[in-house]
């Protein structure tokens, strides 16, 4: 099994940030060591941009070998591992049921240097349903003018 080392991820359950969208109160993860995986373009995408279910196989294979640092500590968490393909990379959580639970981007120079390694490491099929295709009408969108939009039209209907 590949694994990286020292990134930090910001998982959120509510959308894939952008690393330079994280903000203070998002308590990213310092992640010691997670496991990797090289998968082609197309279920890249799939597993980023959907919720999925993934399959057990996977799911056991990566049971309890993430670490992640905090004062005084080293912590596990029990289903994570980056997925990348030759030109992107993200982390995922899951539950014990293999679906997706957590989400997160990379910084730019810790995707750099997953890139690297990942050109080789040789690719995994993952097998995987998706429970729900997620349509992303804001994916344009920062996150601060999302949240500009949304106190816009909050605004606008308290004037009605």
């Amino acid at each position: 099994m590949n694994y990286i080392y020292d990134i930090t991820l910001n998982l959120s359950k509510d959308k894939l940030y952008e690393f330079y969208e994280w903000e203070d109160e998002d308590n990213p993860e310092f992640i010691l060591k997670i496991p990797m995986y090289k998968v082609d373009k197309q279920t890249f995408l799939s597993l980023k941009n959907n919720d999925i279910v993934i399959d057990k196989n996977i799911l056991d294979s990566i049971e309890d070998k993430t670490e992640t640092y905090s004062p005084n500590s080293i912590n596990i968490i029990r289903y994570a591992c980056v997925f990348t393909c030759e030109d992107s990379s993200f982390a995922i959580e899951f539950d014990s049921e293999g679906n997706n639970y957590m989400k997160s981007n990379i910084s730019i120079d810790e995707e750099n240097e997953i890139l690297d390694i990942c050109k080789n490491i040789k690719y995994t099929i993952v097998d995987y349903k998706v429970k729900k295709y997620t349509k992303n009408i804001n994916k344009l969108m920062t996150r601060k003018e999302e949240n500009m939009k949304k106190n816009i039209v909050l605004k606008l209907n308290n004037m009605k």
